[in-house]
């Protein structure tokens, strides 16, 4: 698993920003996505663990395409719910938005 990821397209587009793809504070998961650190993760809620690979939600299938490489029976399988987790990306504030109306004024 880590040598397919490892070798991904987006892996080495994050090498070359300089990202560590296994850092410390990831308890052994995958980070594809430069400038990523603790804070990001523990703010999302999430419990990084050695099978959990942290990618772009536009890098995913690239990923995916990755871990054809590997025999059927060995390959890791996502979970059919609750597979991703999404985590925004640095400056985005679209969670923010408010979803209450449509924009018009009632008087």
């Amino acid at each position: 698993l880590d040598d397919a990821v490892t070798s991904s397209r987006p892996a080495r587009r994050a090498l070359s920003s300089g990202a560590d793809l296994k850092p410390a504070w990831a308890n052994g998961a995958k980070v594809l996505v430069p400038g990523m650190g603790p804070g990001v993760a523990a703010e999302a809620r999430v419990h990084l663990e050695p099978r959990h690979v942290v990618v772009f939600a536009c890098d995913v299938a690239e990923v995916l395409d990755a871990l054809t490489s590997l025999p059927s029976r060995g390959r890791p399988r996502l979970k059919p719910v609750g597979a991703f987790a999404s985590v925004p990306a640095a400056g985005d504030v679209s969670l923010f938005a408010d979803a209450s109306g449509s924009g018009g004024s009632s008087s």
